[in-house]
Parts: structure tokens; C-alpha cells; sequence
């Protein structure tokens, strides 16, 4: 299965567009929508991948969203309501439980850097399993997702995201650079 390119500045412009002219069901829908497909699809087809894993875990797929998810959820330290009603409804969409807002936050505070380091490792191997549009959807869920709250694409998503994309095959540049080209609508 070939890789495509993700052009990151794309993906942040539509994001803003999106965020300025969806309500904010329709916001919070796309954004479950698309980190649910880009989970089926790793769950679907990333067995080469997670398979070494499935001793950690017995949903492994769902555990390695999860925890992404999870880390950019809290990228501020804190958690909004409107974060958590989208893992809420991102995980009942998956057909699994959610963890109360107590233990979303115990969870978070138990991932540290080696865990991130390591979900994006997974992660960058399972792009070469999946559908590259599924992947590109997961993608731009974490981008429509750090729009959420604040309307601002940050720095850390920015530096996260770069952690599952390829700097030679992906629009990547830097951060300042890829704010000046993104129109915020």
C-alpha cells in the first residue's frame, strides 16, 4: 500500500474554515468521525504491527488511539468539558468504555514521554498498513481536536504531530512558517 503525502498546512487552514462555520455538533461530530475512522482502520489492517503488542493489551488498537488521544486532550494541562465529551463519544463510537473524568486524568498523569515516544513510533509504523487517507483523517482529528477549545492551533500540537509524520515525505515545515501560510478564515 503506497504512503501520501500530508500537507499539513492544509489540514490546519481547513480546520480553522471548519471551525468558523460548523456548528458545534457538526465540529464535535467530524472530529469523532475522524479519529474513528483512522482507529478502524489501524484495528482493520495494523495486525503486522500490533500484533508484537497484543500481549499489552487486548484491544491494542484501541489502546494505542486511546493514549494519543489522550496526551493531546490534555496538551494544556487541564481537561474541557467539550474534550471530554469528544473522547466520550469517540470511545462509545469504538464500542468501548470511557474512563470517568477522575480517570482520564489518572490515566494522563501515568504517560510520559517514553509512552509518547512510543505510541509515535507505533504510529509511524502502522501508516505503512493503513489506507493513507484513514491515517491522514486520524491526523487531522488531533488538528480539529486542538482547535476546540481555544481556536488555536498550538506549538505542542504542532511538535506532536511532527512525531507521526515524515519530514521528508509530509508538508512539514516549521511551526512559524506554517502559521504564516494558514489562513484562519
Amino acid at each position: 500500500m503506497g504512503i501520501s503525502s500530508i500537507d499539513l498546512s492544509s489540514l490546519v487552514s481547513n480546520a480553522y474554515y471548519c471551525k468558523k462555520n460548523f456548528s458545534y455538533n457538526q465540529y464535535v461530530d467530524l472530529i469523532v468521525d475522524l479519529l474513528y475512522q483512522g482507529f478502524c482502520n489501524m484495528d482493520l489492517f495494523g495486525d503486522s504491527v500490533l500484533g508484537k503488542y497484543s500481549h499489552v493489551s487486548k484491544y491494542p488498537a484501541f489502546t494505542l488511539c486511546h493514549n494519543f488521544i489522550t496526551i493531546f486532550i490534555y496538551e494544556d494541562n487541564r481537561l474541557f468539558e467539550s474534550e471530554y465529551e469528544v473522547y466520550k463519544k469517540w470511545c462509545e463510537r469504538c464500542g468501548h468504555n470511557y474512563f470517568t473524568i477522575q480517570e482520564l486524568g489518572d490515566h494522563r498523569k501515568k504517560l510520559d514521554d517514553r509512552d509518547f515516544k512510543g505510541l509515535s513510533a507505533l504510529l509511524r509504523q502502522m501508516r505503512g498498513c493503513i489506507d493513507s487517507g484513514y491515517y491522514q483523517n486520524f491526523v487531522y482529528g488531533i488538528v480539529l481536536l486542538s482547535l476546540l477549545n481555544d481556536g488555536q492551533f498550538s506549538e505542542y500540537t504542532y511538535n506532536g504531530l511532527s512525531w507521526i509524520l515524515d519530514k521528508n515525505l509530509d508538508n512539514l515545515t516549521t511551526y512559524s512558517h506554517l502559521m504564516s501560510t494558514v489562513y484562519k478564515w
